[in-house]
């Protein structure tokens, strides 16, 4: 082999350790870059999540206030049914009487107006 091949084999392996070399530091900066990509995408992914995890929060919190309120309502409303039948009977008997009061009056007030209208025909 004669010196000028060998140094021309020699620049062509140094060329291509320099073209490897390069490859390396420009896969490592894209790395790099795909990684600090990565971190800022996983911050908006951690904010997103923990809004929706807050809202979340909040909902359950007002949904467990309302059924507070309702259980609360419920409870001070609430009658049992014995006590609902009793009133029943009670304001039914009572509207009974009532009727029979209201038909007593009306049925003296057709007799006063039957002795009146005796007395205008007489």
């Amino acid at each position: 082999m004669t010196p000028e091949i060998l140094i021309a084999f020699a620049a062509l392996l140094l060329h291509g350790g320099a073209i490897i070399g390069a490859g390396v530091w420009q896969l490592g900066k894209v790395r790099a870059d795909v990684m600090t990509e990565l971190t800022e995408h996983r911050r908006e992914v951690h904010k997103l999540v923990d809004s929706d995890r807050r809202a979340v929060q909040q909902e359950l919190a007002d949904l467990r206030s309302k059924l507070a309120t309702v259980e609360l309502e419920g409870f001070q409303t609430f009658v049992r049914r014995d006590s609902f039948n009793e009133v029943m009977t009670r304001a039914s008997a009572e509207n009974a009487a009532y009727r029979e009061e209201i038909m007593a009056r009306l049925d003296r007030q057709e007799m006063k107006m039957d002795r009146l209208l005796e007395r205008v025909h007489q």
